[in-house]
């Protein structure tokens, strides 16, 4: 039996216009010639970042060789931090450069599990992963991380601190001006849903707060100012409004600390939420 999908208007977030139908071969029954060519590309997948990361050692050890041909050797030890950053943006560059050639620009899709665009997105994660994330790991919260997100795709505003670098398709994530994205925190553009992947992209306004190990989810916006909790999660298709403070898995609002007591506890003893995001909106 073929899959069956609901595909988004990309323009028109509440607008679908039917489903689409995957072959079964492209979900549940690949073909031979399907297993040969993932296997090619997951081949590649494991030996190119051990590869690259191997020339990136090679290459840092040839060079301080050669610095301590030409220099003395307190010269050299103080050329070691120089020549880490160089490596660190040859690594940052090359990932970014293999991502626009193998992938270029992402856009929100709907594909089958055993689709050659899984398999190289899978490629260019697996080098990012190896070789740009460990480079950007010192430089997290420096504007220095921000530029190597942005080299990688990533929409980032101005004055923005970042302090993890577990992004996937990084076109598809928009952060805006004196944003934080905290410690770990997992901006999260795509899903596996029944053996399909669906990635849509999503929005951190000005000024919001994405929390410590917390959990953004594609086609979501965090409006302006407004705080996501750590260790939480916020749904595919949720919307935070502006200025307001939001934890759980899934999230909801935190109580407003100026509501009577008495408001306070009867929302407690009914279980009712403090308020419901129709009732922010509003």
């Amino acid at each position: 039996m073929a899959g069956l999908t609901w595909v988004r208007i990309a323009k028109h977030p509440g607008l679908y216009l039917g489903f689409t139908s995957f072959k079964a071969e492209e979900t549940y029954q690949p073909t031979p010639a399907l297993y040969r060519t993932r296997a090619l590309i997951d081949a590649s997948r494991v030996l190119l970042p051990m590869q690259l990361s191997a020339a990136g050692m090679i290459g840092f050890v040839g060079l301080m060789i050669l610095v301590r041909m030409h220099m003395s050797l307190w010269a050299a030890l103080m050329s070691v931090p120089l020549a880490s950053m160089l490596l660190a943006w040859a690594a940052i560059m090359m990932a970014a450069g293999i991502k626009d050639v193998v992938m270029g620009r992402y856009e929100p899709v709907v594909k089958p599990l055993w689709s050659k665009f899984i398999w190289l997105n899978e490629l260019v994660n697996g080098i990012y992963e190896s070789t740009a994330a460990p480079a950007l790991q010192p430089l997290l919260g420096t504007p220095f991380a921000v530029w190597g997100l942005r080299q990688m795709g990533c929409q980032i505003g101005r004055h923005v601190f970042i302090d993890t670098t577990l992004f996937s398709e990084f076109d598809l994530a928009h952060i805006g001006d004196y944003a934080a994205v905290n410690y770990g925190a997992t901006i999260q553009t795509h899903l596996f849903e029944d053996r399909i992947l669906k990635a849509g992209r999503l929005e951190i306004a000005n000024g919001a707060n994405v929390g410590n190990m917390a959990i953004v989810l594609y086609d979501t916006k965090m409006g302006l100012g407004s705080s996501l909790a750590p260790l939480s999660v916020l749904m595919k298709g949720e919307t935070l409004p502006p200025l307001s403070r939001w934890y759980g898995v899934p999230t909801q609002q935190m109580p407003d600390r100026s509501r009577p007591a008495d408001d306070t506890a009867r929302a407690v003893e009914t279980g009712r939420p403090f308020a419901t995001r129709a009732e922010c909106a509003a």
